[in-house]
């Protein structure tokens, strides 16, 4: 063997100094991979920065919560309400024209102003009322018209409901 050339690839043989080169390379390149692999995953402040982001967010939203609770008792009990109001119309409605009384709910007709009490399944006149509902008609020949407002909680005044629900219709009688 040469001096100087001590192995051969692929039947080429190289001198030392130049397979040195090589190598340092590969070991070069080798350091490289090794270091982006390593400097690839997320730092300590990074997690910790992206943690508290997001505990930030959570708080938020977790803050929200309670007024879309509060939001949707208020939209069920206007709905409920609205539900009361068009059964009480609707057995106004119903009366026939020599009957005082409304066939379901017994509402006088025609009566200047009354108050009912209602469940919050709609039965009238229950124990543990939910709803006032306060019927004013006004009777005129050939149609009467009715304002109905239904307020709760049917215990407390109707000046301080914490919620209410009011329609006017024409009650045309048959």
């Amino acid at each position: 063997m040469m001096k100087g050339f001590q192995r051969s690839v692929f039947g080429v043989q190289f001198p030392a100094r130049i397979r040195r080169f090589f190598k340092r390379r590969r070991g070069d390149a080798e350091e490289k991979r090794m270091r982006e692999c390593h400097s690839s995953g997320f730092t300590l402040v990074e997690v910790t920065l992206a943690l508290g982001l997001a505990a930030f967010c959570l708080l938020a939203v977790f803050g929200l919560l309670p007024t879309g609770i509060n939001c949707n008792r208020a939209s069920v009990e206007q709905t409920a309400a609205a539900s009361l109001a068009r059964a009480i119309v609707a057995d106004l409605r119903a009366t026939p024209q020599n009957s005082t009384n409304s066939p379901q709910y017994a509402i006088p007709f025609p009566s200047t102003s009354a108050s009912f009490y209602f469940a919050e399944d709609g039965t009238a006149g229950t124990a543990s009322p939910r709803y006032l509902a306060t019927i004013t008609i006004n009777p005129a020949a050939p149609t009467a018209f009715a304002n109905i407002r239904i307020t709760w909680p049917a215990s407390a005044p109707v000046a301080s409901a914490s919620g209410s629900y009011e329609v006017s219709t024409a009650i045309g009688r048959k």
